[in-house]
């Protein structure tokens, strides 16, 4: 590992930069649904996310870490025909909302996962 990837590793622990990222779990099953878009950084054994310091900066690696706004947007335009007429035109917005309101002391981050989750469970009952 060199220096910078060191610093920049140290950068989005120190930060809490992986909250930016889907969980692991998630990232396997999206990935099974299709998703194959380049990722900025990978899941390393103890699945953090480490971000790739050299060209050509993004993989599409299994092992690539997919960010909560690449996942929704993905499921958005590959999978919102259907998603639009039951959660309208942000279908992900309307789930988020939907599940904070229905769950009063959800934060915005456990309705983020419980929506990346949602969306996992319809697009695999289509």
């Amino acid at each position: 590992m060199t220096k910078q990837n060191n610093t920049t590793t140290k950068y989005i622990k120190t930060n809490n930069m992986n909250n930016e990222f889907i969980p692991y779990e998630q990232n396997l099953e999206i990935r099974n649904l299709g998703f194959d878009e380049p990722c900025i950084g990978f899941y390393n054994i103890d699945l953090d996310v480490i971000p790739i310091d050299s060209e050509p900066y993004t993989t599409k690696s299994k092992d690539g870490a997919i960010l909560y706004q690449q996942a929704f947007r993905w499921f958005r335009e590959k999978h919102g025909s259907f998603l639009f007429s039951d959660y309208g035109k942000f279908p992900h917005i309307t789930i988020i909302q939907n599940l904070m309101f229905e769950y009063a002391n959800m934060t915005y981050e456990e309705a983020e996962l419980a929506c990346l989750k949602k969306l996992i469970e319809v697009v695999k009952t289509k």
